[in-house]
């Protein structure tokens, strides 16, 4: 273990009881040298040097061959399109997929500029082994690049690759999602400021824009209405207190477009006698719905006509569609109910409810 010395600062007290600052001398271990990465640096100092003797070469010849001038920026195109295959590889050190075109890219890129030195070669210096030499010198310093990305690639397993994936999908998505927000406001914004200068030219929103305006009322159907109001039956006929999959029910149905009185009076209908006339509309209430725990058929399940529903659960359902206020859950709690009820249990419920 090698050590180095270093000065600190350090707080005493002096003989007198005087706080003081001493500088002190410590031994502090110092790390063993990272004899690895010193390699790779090396090995990628010597070939970059490599690479830049190839591409002042490459550009040099398949400039001369273009006749000079602007032939040498064209000619720098061979290798600087090659360079961007390298940096692209790297990139996908972790993804073998992506990495495998710019790696195919870049060797095609690699062959036209061997074939374009060793022209230059034969038609300019009229020799065969300048063109095979000057060829080699490209091949050979950018082969060098091969044996460094096989070092620095990082090859992942199957479930290790699929768990990078699902993580930058995940970031993608959510950054996919703040620039669509981004683009949604402006267009927001500028339709607004669109609008507002046609009202202060004393133009008229077009029908079509008034449409566009408009919130779509959703669709009602009849299947989450019934869920409710059999929600609401199961827990009135136990007198339990509203269960979650009520409460859930209930909240789906107004989102549905449903009223929470429409949903009351579905549930009333659904305790209508089967020999009453609606008995027609209480069996189209309480009919199963597939995937529901409750088949039993309208006439075991309906209590006497006449029947109420609990306390709790009344105040759970009002309070559920919005009514929340003490002295109108007081108004349209003794039809619901059907008995008479203390104003603290009432205040009880309202407590559960809101927390």
């Amino acid at each position: 273990m090698n050590y180095r010395i270093e000065k600190r600062q350090v707080q005493a007290v002096h003989a007198n009881g005087t706080p003081i600052t001493r500088t002190e001398e410590v031994r502090v271990p110092v790390l063993p040298r990272d004899w690895d990465q010193i390699a790779i640096r090396a090995v990628v100092t010597l070939v970059l040097a490599l690479t830049l003797v190839s591409v002042t070469w490459s550009t040099v010849s398949i400039g001369s061959l273009l006749k000079g001038g602007v032939g040498y920026a064209a000619a720098s195109i061979f290798d600087v399109a090659w360079a961007v295959c390298l940096i692209l590889e790297w990139m996908a050190r972790y993804e073998p997929r992506k990495r495998a075109f710019p790696r195919s890219l870049g060797w095609g890129l690699l062959v036209a500029t061997m074939l374009s030195i060793g022209a230059h070669g034969v038609l300019m210096m009229h020799s065969w082994a300048a063109a095979i030499i000057g060829a080699g010198v490209s091949l050979f310093a950018k082969v060098l690049w091969l044996g460094v990305l096989q070092h620095i690639d990082r090859d992942l397993s199957a479930d290790d690759q699929a768990l990078v994936a699902a993580e930058k999908s995940r970031a993608y998505t959510a950054l996919a999602l703040a620039s669509t927000r981004r683009q949604v406001r402006k267009v927001e914004q500028n339709a607004a400021a669109e609008l507002l200068a046609m009202e202060n030219a004393g133009f008229t929103t077009p029908p079509a824009v008034e449409l566009l305006e408009a919130e779509p009322e959703p669709v009602r159907t009849p299947q989450t209405l019934g869920r409710a109001a059999e929600a609401i039956l199961a827990d009135s006929e136990h007198g339990t207190e509203a269960t979650p999959q009520t409460v859930a029910a209930l909240e789906a149905a107004r989102a549905n477009g449903w009223s929470i009185q429409e949903v009351w009076q579905a549930a009333m209908a659904g305790r209508v006698p089967s020999g009453h006339p609606d008995a027609a509309v209480s069996a189209q209430v309480n009919r199963p719905h597939p995937g529901e725990g409750r088949p039993q058929p309208p006439e075991e399940r309906v209590p006497e006509q006449g029947g109420r529903l609990s306390l709790a659960t009344a105040v759970q359902v009002l309070m559920t569609g919005g009514v929340t206020d003490r002295g109108q859950l007081e108004l349209l709690l003794p039809s619901l109910v059907g008995a008479p009820f203390k104003a603290e249990s009432l205040d009880r419920e309202m407590r559960k409810h809101r927390t």
